[in-house]
């Protein structure tokens, strides 16, 4: 059982002990615990401690504003405290103390006799705002006493800090001593039942100006304020405790639990085929040993009610419960109750009067015959969940038969359903309670081996551009351009004149009952080259052949011969072959062809003339004698220089 206190701050929040002044004489002192932080408001303007109330006051020069309390020891090991002293605005101020023990009580402890130099365990007399106590070996149960003084003697707070709380073996203070009270011991209380807590307080506190709150799991219940409170439900109740006498909102707190469950498994429904009219008989006994699967059934009580007030009740149970009569369509209560714990949880199960079941026609099953041989495998167990339908698997059964006949009269099974070899045909289903084999109804279907196209997979193909690829006959399928009978439907004698790729694709059967094969292949369309075609040529002496844009000079017809390069001189005539091809013997050549013809003239051959010779004077010369003139025939000159060639024009110059 846990006890906070919420006095006991983690962060440094100010307050008053007691929501009253600090007591500042020995007789007055209180109780505190130092469970990780202890702040108050300090005293000012207050005088000093009382010389009576010890033997002496040890290390400290003056004892102004005084605070006394005392603290017992909760589990034995080392107490390490810092003691803080700041304004209300965070400013640090002297703080002083004097601490002694320790002491077997009961507080107050103070007089001579017990506080004096012997006694003494801690003293400081220092100007600074941080002090230090240590006790080393505290011991669980004892009590020890200290005053700590304002020697500034300003408004402010003073704080006692345990440092080594969460080391391992420290010791730590008891908030026990702090207006002790308890609600009792953690307990348990069945389901659907109630308890009264109530806080005891001990130690001699006038409870008449007493308040009280109370929560559930860390939450305040709205409008608990007395000094009871009635749960009937689990979990953690706390009451918070406040008194004139005792520090702020002193609490602590109860467990409450429920039994741990009972290990009771839920019941079954009870399912029966509902023949004739009803009502019908219900075992509902055959839920006890499911409900107790595993547990001593000496240890628990098992009936059945028809409400669930009745159940809570426990009274009147449904008898004769080993054959309830029921029209079905029930809820059955169940109550268990445990011997041992006076406790009892209840569940539910149906009675379900089903119909005679009826067997869902599930849909034709098509398969394509891969291997084209009649027959294929069918896994009639595919078809289970259509029959059953909304009807559960656990209640019936499905078997498979050839014949409707086999169907009615439950025999030959196809066994095994799920591997079935049959060519087209039909099936007969029948759907049976496993309560009552004869409880049942039937349907069929329909199975279908549809025979698989084969396609020819043809090869890739090449053509030239001007020649275009006619698609020849094709025994199965029809050419596509595109996947899956897509795109453009092709007839056998179209010419492809575009690089693509041809789908042959075939189906058999209707969708979505049809069986298809695909092939592919590739028409690669190569362009045929266009060569240059220069006119023929006839020159006398010589010809430079000229650049080609496209094909090559060859002296012989389709690239054969000798190439000859451009700009080759050709001196003799000659048909030369302008030749270009794409393609390869790999695939198909396109080539085009240019005859060009190049006549070569040879110069004709000059003989040197005789000189021509006249008479000054000559019969028929009209020039004057001797005027160094005459008439020559300049062709008999011409004659002599061209000799016996012919085809030949002699000029004069």
């Amino acid at each position: 059982m846990k006890k906070l206190y919420f006095l006991l701050l983690l962060g440094l929040i100010t307050f008053n002990v007691l929501g009253q002044s600090v007591p500042d004489t020995a007789p007055e002192m209180d109780p505190i615990c130092a469970d990780g932080a202890f702040v108050f408001n300090n005293t000012f303007n207050s005088g000093t401690a009382d010389p009576l109330s010890a033997a002496g006051y040890g290390c400290l020069g003056s004892e102004p504003n005084p605070a006394w309390f005392y603290f017992q020891v909760g589990n034995s090991g080392p107490l390490e405290f810092t003691i803080y002293q700041e304004t209300f605005n965070g400013t640090p101020i002297d703080v002083d103390y004097i601490a002694w023990g320790p002491f077997f009580g009961p507080p107050p402890i103070y007089g001579p006799a017990s506080l004096n130099d012997a006694t003494t365990v801690g003293c400081s007399y220092s100007a600074s705002a941080t002090e230090n106590l240590n006790i080393p070996n505290a011991v669980a149960g004892q009590y020890y006493v200290i005053l700590i003084t304002n020697f500034n003697n300003s408004p402010g707070t003073i704080s006692l800090v345990q440092d080594n709380e969460d080391e391992v073996g420290a010791g730590s203070t008891t908030c026990d001593i702090l207006c002790p009270l308890t609600l009792g011991g953690d307990f348990v209380i069945c389901p659907n039942t109630s308890s009264i807590i109530s806080p005891i307080m001990e130690g001699d506190v006038d409870t008449s100006q007493s308040t009280y709150a109370w929560t559930l799991n860390g939450e305040i219940i709205p409008d608990a304020t007395s000094s009871t409170l009635t749960v009937s439900a689990p979990g953690t109740y706390a009451v918070i405790f406040n008194n004139p006498g005792c520090l702020p909102d002193t609490t602590d707190d109860v467990v409450v639990s429920n039994p741990e469950p009972m290990p009771i498994s839920n019941p079954i429904d009870l399912e029966i085929c509902a023949v004739g009219p009803g009502p019908y008989t219900f075992n509902l006994n055959l839920n006890k040993p499911i409900i107790l699967a595993g547990l001593n059934a000496q240890d628990y009580t098992v009936t059945f009610y028809a409400t669930q007030l009745d159940a809570d009740e426990g009274f009147p149970m449904l008898v004769p419960a080993g054959a309830y009569q029921s029209m079905g369509n029930q809820i059955i209560y169940v109550r268990i109750e445990d011997y041992n714990t006076g406790c009892y949880d209840t569940r539910t199960f149906n009675l379900i009067a089903n119909p005679a079941p009826v067997a869902g026609t599930p849909g034709n099953i098509q398969v394509c015959d891969t291997d084209n041989n009649g027959t294929e495998v069918f896994d009639l167990t595919d078809q289970d969940a259509a029959v059953y339908g909304t009807q559960s698997p656990t209640q019936f059964t499905v078997t498979y038969h050839t014949s409707a006949a086999a169907a009615a009269a439950n025999t030959g099974a196809i066994n095994p359903a799920d591997s079935f070899v049959s060519g087209t045909q039909t099936i007969y289903v029948r759907l049976t309670s496993i309560d009552d084999v004869n409880c049942y109804g039937t349907s069929s279907f329909q199975i279908t081996v549809t025979p698989q196209p084969v396609v020819v997979d043809p090869a890739d193909v090449f053509a030239c551009s001007n020649e275009p690829y006619l698609l020849p006959e094709i025994a199965v399928g029809n050419y596509f351009t595109a996947t899956n009978g897509g795109g453009q439907q092709l007839a056998a004698g179209d010419p492809i004149t575009e690089t693509q790729i041809i789908y042959i694709y075939a189906e058999s059967g209707t969708t979505p009952n049809n069986c298809t094969d695909e092939e592919n292949f590739t028409v690669t369309i190569l362009e045929k080259p266009v060569v240059d075609t220069p006119e023929p040529v006839q020159v006398c002496g010589g010809y430079v052949l000229p650049v080609l844009n496209v094909g090559n000079y060859y002296t012989g017809q389709n690239g054969t011969g000798t190439l000859i390069p451009a700009e080759t001189v050709i001196e003799e005539s000659v048909t030369l072959y302008i030749y270009a091809q794409s393609g390869d013997a790999n695939t198909i050549i396109c080539s085009d062809e240019y005859a060009f013809e190049i006549i070569i003239e040879n110069p004709p051959v000059v003989a040197d003339a005789i000189p021509l010779e006249a008479c000054d004077y000559a019969v028929g010369d009209a020039n004057p004698v001797n005027d160094f003139s005459a008439a020559f025939d300049l062709t008999q000159a011409g004659a002599q220089v061209i000799g016996n060639q012919t085809g030949l024009t002699v000029t004069y110059y």
